[in-house]
């Protein structure tokens, strides 16, 4: 086992150096269980997505760029499960919509839709389409999420501009009249950022703040050198904490350029004889 599968920052979860902190695990799993929205917010590389990745099995996962809208946000997600989703302008002003499958698993998503009948507001229906008036969007989205069973979860919110930040908060409230409940992760300053752009979200969705102790993140550091039967001595492990400033990310790398370097100057020893 090398120490880059260990330590360090990585796109998904380094097992062996990944530590539950106070059961967080159990309890984001709990709150996923109710009737709620989530939010998970901390300072950036906190380990937050490394948390949903390990409490949310098949998430649907939106990562938000500078620049989306929430119906971007809305494409992405149904285009991960095979679906297009279009408008077009009709009369009087008014816009119609149309949802349809991309492929056969889009095909048989929209199967399910139909079969648990949860699309009654639908003008015209088909094996590979519905079409349905522009406001009726979201009943249609929230509909697809449910037959889908997997949870949204929308990555990096700070990116969204305030006015789509606000939007979005509306619609959680829609959703959540729709029983389709939410993730959504980021960064922010200030708690309960979801009920301070939509205050009618209050008790419609709990936030989680990730922060760590020094006995946690001890434990990344003595779980991980255990797995790789690399010792650490406790002046290194000082001096890497110390170094990290109470971040997770910033003692992975540390601890990962810490081991790397040890085991690259044990290895030079030889030559040197």
């Amino acid at each position: 086992m090398l120490v880059r599968d260990v330590f360090g920052i990585a796109p998904v979860i380094h097992a062996d150096s990944y530590v539950d902190r106070g059961g967080l695990d159990g309890h984001v799993r709990r709150l996923l269980e109710r009737h709620i929205h989530l939010a998970i917010t901390g300072e950036s590389r906190s380990g937050k997505s490394w948390l949903r990745q390990n409490t949310i099995i098949d998430a649907l996962v939106v990562q938000c760029r500078s620049g989306h809208t929430v119906l971007d946000l809305y494409t992405l997600a149904l285009n991960t499960l095979g679906l297009r989703l279009s408008f077009e302008s009709a009369s009087a002003g008014s816009m119609e919509g149309r949802l349809y499958s991309a492929g056969s698993r889009g095909e048989k998503l929209l199967r399910e839709v139909l079969m648990a009948d949860l699309c009654g507001f639908a003008e015209e229906v088909s094996s590979t389409g519905i079409m349905f008036h522009g406001a009726d969007h979201l009943a249609l989205i929230a509909a697809v999420f449910q037959a889908s069973h997997r949870r949204l979860v929308i990555e990096d919110f700070h990116y969204l501009a305030y006015a789509e930040q606000r939007l979005f908060a509306s619609d959680l409230k829609a959703f959540w009249d729709l029983s389709t409940y939410v993730v959504v992760i980021g960064v922010w300053n200030g708690p309960n950022l979801l009920a301070e752009l939509n205050p009618e979200l209050h008790d419609r969705q709990n936030e989680l703040v990730i922060s760590w102790t020094d006995f946690e993140l001890r434990r990344v550091i003595s779980q991980g050198s255990a797995m790789l039967m690399l010792p650490v001595a406790e002046a290194i492990v000082e001096r890497i904490l110390m170094l990290s400033l109470g971040n997770v990310a910033r003692l992975q790398l540390l601890t990962l350029q810490t081991l790397e370097e040890a085991e690259d100057a044990t290895a030079s020893l030889p030559h040197l004889l």
